[in-house]
């Protein structure tokens, strides 16, 4: 059956780059330009786990910030190719559109310098307050927080929620990450944000909440129900994995939305299509 999920989050237009050598000081750095698929390229986690839950049917509407400019346009585009719907917040001539610098280094580690570019406003209108009173699932990534907080005021009881973590403090200052831990049926995180996402939860175990925390070729970790299920994943040799987590959400989402209640098989899935997008990208 067809659900309708939101998915709320930044609208960016990614510039992924690979550093010869660390940063230190005043320097020129050479870099190489990442993205056989376009670069810029359209992202953001709105925008990966929304084409994963409209590849698999259902009616997937990424509530973004968008300014009236060339990139916004690029990712209109994007969206448009994937069947995802938009509801934009701003798109006029007074903002623009976020943009953001993807520094990758050669430990596997990355630098993200956001330029957030919208305005950080939180009022959700009549047409968007209605859309969240009948979603089905309702999937929150890193944007502005006060928008993120309208968010969560006006989510129907009935909806599935769920939270995509983020080490980013002013998306997701520690009084927003609490309302999240609390209200969330699913939290999605990795290695590095999962202190983020204990300290979130305050030491509290909620009953039918999962915690999946991916570890890159050390494969993914589902604790929920007193139960903790390992899974492995094929390594994949790449230099960009933007968008790999947010793929690998949306895709578990788009599995349990279809009506699946075995966590395990729709994390293999998820796998699946995370592995599926690396791909395109190895060397």
């Amino acid at each position: 059956m067809r659900k309708l999920a939101v998915v709320s989050g930044y609208a960016t237009v990614d510039y992924p780059v690979r550093l010869a050598a660390p940063l230190s000081g005043a320097q020129t750095a050479t870099v190489e330009a990442l993205g056989r698929d376009g670069w810029p390229r359209p992202g953001g986690a709105a925008l990966y786990a929304s084409l994963r839950l409209a590849a698999a049917g259902h009616r997937a509407k990424a509530f973004v910030g968008l300014g009236d400019d060339a990139n916004g346009a690029l990712y209109l585009s994007a969206c448009g190719a994937g069947n995802v719907e938009v509801e934009a917040f701003a798109c006029d001539s007074q903002t623009h559109t976020p943009w953001c610098m993807l520094l990758y280094h050669d430990d596997g580690s990355y630098t993200c310098l956001l330029d957030r570019g919208e305005m950080d406003g939180g009022s959700l209108t009549q047409a968007q307050r209605q859309v969240l009173a009948h979603t089905d699932l309702v999937c929150i990534a890193a944007g502005p927080a006060t928008r993120t907080a309208a968010l969560l005021d006006n989510i129907s009881a009935r909806s599935i929620v769920a939270w995509i973590a983020k080490r980013d403090s002013v998306s997701y200052p520690q009084w927003l990450n609490e309302r999240l831990a609390q209200r969330a049926d699913l939290i999605f995180c990795n290695t590095s944000e999962r202190a983020m996402v204990d300290s979130a939860r305050l030491g509290d175990t909620r009953a039918g909440q999962w915690i999946i925390e991916t570890r890159g070729a050390d494969g993914v970790v589902l604790e929920g129900n007193s139960s903790r299920i390992e899974l492995s994943s094929a390594a994949v040799r790449v230099r960009d994995a933007t968008g790999a987590g947010d793929t690998f959400a949306g895709e578990v989402l788009a599995a349990l939305l279809a009506g699946s209640s075995d966590i395990e098989a729709a994390a293999r899935r998820g796998i699946d299509a995370a592995r599926a997008l690396l791909l395109t990208r190895a060397y």
